[in-house]
């Protein structure tokens, strides 16, 4: 028989989790740097860092092991970007499209479907005809301080979130927001855009990831360059110090000829252990 580290319940001897409170019977990966950790470790032995035993317990796999299923499949979506459709009114869609199919494909995300949400809130944002955004919780002193500034509330949107049921929702004195573990956005060029209007564009998502209240662990941007004929971006030195710790996926696609021409990531090498 063995014992549960997290509940003290008998298991048997080849089962992997334990049968009355679900916990990984054979050790976890430190959800820091991926580094095997044996039963009941609070600390991981490489790295040091604390460990969330009851993420484990109740996805059956690590933060990290996540967050590499979520690297590889939009890697795997820009890798299929070159089979794009041409009309650009639908590169958008079939982008989150090949982004779920890949979702479902990944043996460690296929059973995680119900976590993953198309168009998740993040915190509500006040704009007015400017076009400024600012991430302020409904109902507090910033809010009604904003309202007296002519600011008209609005939803804020992830194009993709993974949800931790676990957490309780924000109350924004409206409707409930989830709380995020990973973040995604997704953004395309479109034919008749303006380098600088693009450049505005890719900036402001990079602030949604940021300050969202949803103390997202993991952010992500897919950036596709559908026209690189008509502009093209030096991703690295167009943003500078706007990623922060955004990991970013970026491709030129030549529609014409369905080939990437350029594709990178920042940083510049998604490290990827499963």
């Amino acid at each position: 028989m063995v014992k549960c580290s997290n509940c003290g319940s008998e298991n048997k001897k080849n089962d992997k989790y334990c049968s009355q409170c679900g916990s990984n019977l054979s050790g976890i990966v430190c959800s820091g740097c991926g580094a095997k950790i044996g039963q009941g470790g609070k600390f991981c032995p490489v790295c040091g860092s604390m460990q969330s035993h009851d993420f484990v317990r109740r996805f059956g796999l690590s933060e990290i092991e996540m967050n590499n299923a979520v690297k590889k499949s939009i890697k795997n979506t820009v890798e299929e970007a070159r089979f794009f459709f041409k009309d650009e009114s639908e590169i958008h869609g079939y982008l989150r499209c090949r982004l779920k199919h890949n979702f479902r494909e990944s043996a460690l995300l296929k059973d995680k479907e119900d976590l993953i949400l198309e168009e998740c809130k993040t915190k509500l944002c006040y704009q007015r005809e400017t076009g400024t955004d600012k991430g302020i919780p409904y109902g507090s002193p910033e809010y009604d301080e904003l309202r007296k500034q002519g600011y008209q509330p609005k939803s804020a949107y992830f194009d993709f979130a993974i949800w931790d049921p676990s957490k309780e929702v924000y109350d924004e004195g409206r409707e409930p927001v989830p709380k995020a573990l990973i973040g995604i956005e997704i953004k395309r060029q479109k034919e008749a855009d303006k380098k600088k209007d693009f450049i505005e564009a890719i900036i402001r998502d990079c602030k949604k990831l940021t300050d969202a209240g949803n103390e997202i662990m993991y952010k992500y941007l897919l950036i596709i360059m559908y026209y690189p004929d008509v502009f093209s971006l030096d991703v690295e030195r167009d943003f500078g110090s706007n990623f922060g710790d955004i990991n970013v996926a970026y491709c030129d696609v030549n529609k014409d000829a369905k080939q990437i021409m350029h594709q990178g990531y920042i940083p510049n090498e998604w490290q990827i252990k499963i």
